[in-house]
């Protein structure tokens, strides 16, 4: 049903028999369209409904290729939010002094409520070229406040690693030079732990020298 789909995709699924429950004397139709309304347009109740599992508001973190792995490409400034039945990502890429670079946004999006996992295809820049991308967030236990995201982009040699974590759980009317601004601070707090995650990674045989 309905409210069913909607329920799952903010991960709730055992509450989705509330709306009809809450709105049985103005009809099925109206209660679905109020019900659509209410979760699209008010973040504060989605927020309450997701409880641990909510990802929504805005990230900041740092980008490293594979192949460089101890450079910090660049840091970017994010926002995840709910929108009709999926989550989308947007953000802004900004060099290490940061000087805007381009802009990005998702596609379509897919979360795996038991891995913690976003994943999400992607356009990027005024060329609009595309790639695929998994976040994987954390705290398993609690609200995330960091998360690790893999990326494989159409323009790129290699793949990518970014470590970001949460600036804000709602969504900030920053300008794009304050949003560049924020970022960059955190490129000394997050580099460790990019290339620690790095180090995680095999090495490939050419790597290896296989």
């Amino acid at each position: 049903s309905f409210f069913q789909k909607q329920f799952e995709t903010l991960h709730i699924a055992p509450f989705y028999a509330v709306p009809p429950i809450v709105f049985p004397v103005i009809g099925l139709g109206l209660a679905e369209t109020a019900y659509e309304r209410l979760v699209g347009g008010l973040r504060f109740f989605r927020r309450i409904l997701a409880g641990e599992h909510y990802i929504e508001g805005d990230w900041v973190n740092v980008v490293i290729c594979l192949a460089r792995p101890d450079i910090i490409e660049s840091v970017e400034y994010c926002r995840i939010r709910y929108d009709k039945d999926h989550f989308v990502l947007t953000g802004d890429t900004f060099t290490r002094d940061g000087v805007w670079v381009n802009n990005f946004h998702t596609d379509g999006s897919m979360y795996n409520e038991k891995a913690r996992e976003l994943e999400y295809f992607y356009k990027v820049g005024i060329n609009r070229t595309g790639g695929y991308a998994m976040i994987q967030f954390a705290p398993q236990d609690a609200v995330p406040t960091q998360f690790v995201c893999r990326y494989f982009d159409e323009t790129c040699d290699a793949p990518y690693i970014t470590v970001g974590k949460r600036a804000s759980y709602g969504f900030k009317k920053y300008n794009t030079k304050k949003r560049g601004e924020l970022a960059v601070k955190v490129e000394a707090e997050l580099k460790p732990f990019a290339i620690s995650e790095i180090k995680k990674i095999p090495a490939s045989p050419a790597a290896r020298g296989n």
